[in-house]
């Protein structure tokens, strides 16, 4: 579904690269350039760093995360596609469930009803003994991948940075027209997996 993409604003992509696998992952959001007068290509390093800091901390180190892409609103129709020049691999070692098992963080905004909510599936970061039989995260796990997506949530948003995120909608539905800042980023207790997807 197009999106719309007012000036300002700005779909940032990053990309999830498995060395045993030739498909890239992805996870998406919105970012509002708010203060942040870099160019684009720094921009998108600049989301990296933060993105490394913090989520990219408990991501395997058998995935190389990178580099950051975007799509920013212009004055016209056409979206401006950019890419940044820095790239990594995840920051642990410990045995992780594959990647159509992923974590599902749920965007969250102040916007009431189905159009004020969002999500993405984090890939390569839940332990493999950290998952009960019935896909329970184990809870200090989940308390643990809340601080790390709040931070990340938080350092975007600060006066370092000048990118907070924020929710971008489709081009139909009422109120489509205009991003909505995100306030929270939750983890859901339960793991995301592939067959699931559609209908969470």
């Amino acid at each position: 579904m197009p999106i719309v993409l007012p000036l300002g604003f700005a779909q940032v992509v990053v990309p999830f690269h498995h060395r045993d696998l030739a498909r890239e992952a992805i996870i998406t959001f919105g970012v509002e350039f708010d203060g942040n007068s870099e160019s684009p290509t720094a921009q998108c390093d600049t989301i990296f760093g933060v993105f490394m800091d913090t989520i990219g901390s408990v991501v395997t180190n058998e995935v190389t995360i990178g580099p950051v892409r975007m799509s920013l609103g212009t004055t016209t129709e056409e979206h401006l596609a950019v890419s940044g020049t820095q790239s990594g691999a995840g920051g642990v070692e410990t045995k992780v469930e594959p990647g159509n098992i992923a974590l599902l963080v749920h965007k969250i905004t102040d916007r009431g009803g189905k159009r004020g909510r969002g999500r993405f599936y984090l890939p390569w970061v839940v332990d493999e003994s950290g998952v009960s039989e019935i896909g329970m995260i184990a809870s200090a796990s989940v308390n643990d991948f809340n601080v790390i997506c709040r931070d990340f949530l938080v350092q975007m948003g600060d006066s370092a940075q000048g990118m907070p995120l924020c929710l971008i909608h489709g081009t139909s539905g009422p109120g489509s027209d205009f991003p909505t800042r995100i306030t929270g980023l939750v983890c859901d207790p339960m793991i995301g997996v592939q067959r699931k997807r559609l209908g969470r």
